[in-house]
């Protein structure tokens, strides 16, 4: 007797759909040069929405002549009063249709690998909520300047390592080092993401919630050009030399921080989605939040919370329970 056998294989898995979010305001003396990047993909976008903030410049005809001509479909929305950065890229990631969304800015100019690195770590794993990469630095004639972005920010090695082992979140609560211009994010993760509070810059608040949920992958090479010009700063602002006006600098941020937290707090209660291993992170928010104007009260809560060690998320844990008590 003789048994027949079939071949089975398996089907190849549908390709993600990759779709392009860019904000523009005044950009048309570069804007070129950066559609002209997303032609040169060697995986090109299936689509390209465009939210203009209420440009007066020639940016709005540029994207309309680009629309006209691209070979994968654009769409173009002008905005008939400004948002303002934030608000721009919450509503072109949500106009999108892809099942990844890169964000983008008007001034840089994309390396031809950009989307085909990007999409190839969320296929790899469907944990990865957000991608994001290094970048050359260049002037505003485009020409390199011999640094790299992660560095100019200040992304350390020691830091690279902390977020490849997956404790992207609570460095994300403390800073940024996420540049929106080379970050993507998966388009199923917009029920959490937005609105984005208005405290909160998108990329930190979308990197963050990313990591909160899932992982936060990197990618330790440069897939962009980012452009330094008259209208852009990167890295820290000097402190002033005077200390009263240092003190009040430094309380300024720490109830900056407060309130970021709070907002972060806030919106992960809120939703249904699993927090995994950030349970006690939240945890030891809410009880530094909800701590009592009594300084004499809130010993208990913070000897609490280093006994369990749920400071252990913040640099300097002893000296996090000290602002707790007497700061704030």
């Amino acid at each position: 007797m003789t048994t027949a056998t079939t071949n089975q294989t398996t089907p190849a898995p549908i390709p993600l759909r990759l779709s392009v979010a860019l904000c523009t305001c005044n950009g048309a003396g570069f804007l070129p040069e950066q559609l002209a990047s997303y032609v040169a993909q060697t995986r090109r976008p299936d689509e390209l929405v465009a939210c203009d903030d209420a440009s007066t410049d020639a940016t709005p005809s540029l994207l309309e002549a680009f629309a006209a001509q691209a070979p994968f479909p654009v769409r173009v929305v002008r905005n008939a009063e400004r948002l303002g950065v934030s608000r721009n890229f919450a509503q072109a990631v949500q106009l999108c249709a892809g099942d990844i969304v890169a964000l983008s800015d008007q001034d840089d100019r994309w390396l031809p690998n950009k989307l085909e690195r990007l999409a190839a770590v969320f296929e790899e794993s469907h944990a990865v909520n957000a991608v994001f990469s290094d970048a050359d630095l260049v002037n505003d004639h485009g020409q390199p300047v011999g640094q790299r972005l992660w560095k100019s920010v200040g992304f350390a090695p020691g830091d690279q390592e902390t977020v490849r082992r997956g404790q992207a979140a609570p460095m994300l609560l403390r800073s940024n080092f996420v540049t929106g211009a080379t970050l993507a994010v998966r388009a199923d993760l917009r029920d959490v993401m937005f609105p984005i509070p208005p405290i909160w810059g998108h990329e930190q608040w979308m990197a963050l919630l990313a990591a909160t949920f899932g992982e936060l992958g990197m990618i330790a090479e440069p897939l962009i050009q980012y452009r330094l010009h008259e209208r852009q700063q990167i890295g820290l602002r000097p402190l002033p030399l005077d200390f009263k006006a240092r003190q009040a600098n430094r309380r300024k941020r720490q109830a900056e921080r407060q309130e970021r937290a709070r907002d972060y707090w806030q919106r992960v209660r809120s939703t249904p989605r699993s927090v995994g291993p950030w349970a006690p992170l939240l945890a030891n928010l809410e009880a530094r939040l909800t701590l009592p104007e009594q300084r004499w009260r809130r010993a208990p809560v913070v000897l609490r919370e280093l006994t369990a060690g749920r400071y252990r998320w913040e640099t300097n844990p002893w000296k996090t329970a000290w602002k707790d008590l007497f700061w704030r």
